[in-house]
């Protein structure tokens, strides 16, 4: 994932910097940070090198129509968010269908939830890899081949499409950020965490997979699994081959009414 940075101000755009650096400490993500202090470097960098992402200071240019529309030709793909101490330019933002719009004297905590709901929309079209270290080797499991990842002691259990189960000494903490980016994953129980993808029954106190698997619900998940799964029913996925939970296929109590 690229992600860019542009502001001719050398503070805003080490304030964010950083912020972006303390997330990738925390955060299991390939993630790439490209900083550009003028827009003649950033019209040269993206040309060799495409943005998913890019967090643009407008500073009151007199070309910014010019230069972002340029920017639009090259980076047709690229999600857009405008730093503007002028409000009009979010009148502008709104015209040119920028991704968002933050207000000067920049909020790290705004700029920080910016950048993760942009991470998550770009991470769900895209497949995601956990790395995971079995018996000494690092390997990679595809998100989306994940039923349900269980703790158990000081170890990760990853349950695959396939039936297989593996074991890697790790730890929820270990994935928290990837898993939180993706919107498929929910956690449900201190010691559960499930793919709602694979979820075909909902009961008050667990999960029923396409599989026959059950995955418990424990009380102090059970409103928020609720409220998630509720949204998650309604959303249109872009898997229309897997089997989805119907509204007639809840449990016997009905728990999303």
């Amino acid at each position: 994932m690229q992600v860019g940075l542009y502001s001719p101000r050398a503070a805003l755009l080490e304030q964010q910097r950083t912020a972006v650096e303390e997330f990738q400490q925390t955060a299991c993500l390939d993630l790439t940070l490209r900083c550009f202090e003028s827009y003649r470097e950033l019209s040269q960098g993206i040309t060799n090198a495409p943005l998913d992402i890019l967090f643009y200071d407008t500073e009151e240019s007199r070309e910014l129509e010019t230069q972002l529309m340029r920017i639009f030709q090259t980076l047709p793909n690229c999600r857009l968010v405008l730093l503007s101490d002028s409000e009009r330019h979010a009148v502008f933002g709104y015209a040119v269908k920028a991704a968002g719009y933050l207000t000067l004297p920049l909020d790290s905590e705004d700029f920080l939830s910016t950048l993760i709901l942009l991470l998550r929309e770009r991470l769900q079209s895209k497949e995601q890899f956990l790395p995971v270290k079995v018996n000494g080797v690092w390997s990679r499991l595809n998100m989306r081949h994940i039923t349900y990842l269980e703790s158990s002691g000081h170890n990760l259990i990853f349950h695959m499409n396939n039936g297989r189960s593996i074991r890697a000494a790790a730890g929820f903490r270990d994935y928290q950020s990837l898993l939180d980016l993706n919107t498929d994953f929910l956690r449900c129980h201190k010691s559960y965490v499930v793919n709602l993808r694979y979820v075909k029954n909902w009961e008050m106190d667990s999960f029923t997979l396409t599989d026959g698997s059950a995955v418990n619900i424990s009380r102090p998940y059970w409103q928020t699994a609720r409220s998630v799964y509720a949204c998650y029913m309604t959303q249109s996925r872009d898997e229309p081959q897997m089997e989805r939970p119907q509204p007639s296929q809840l449990g016997g109590r009905e728990a999303l009414r």
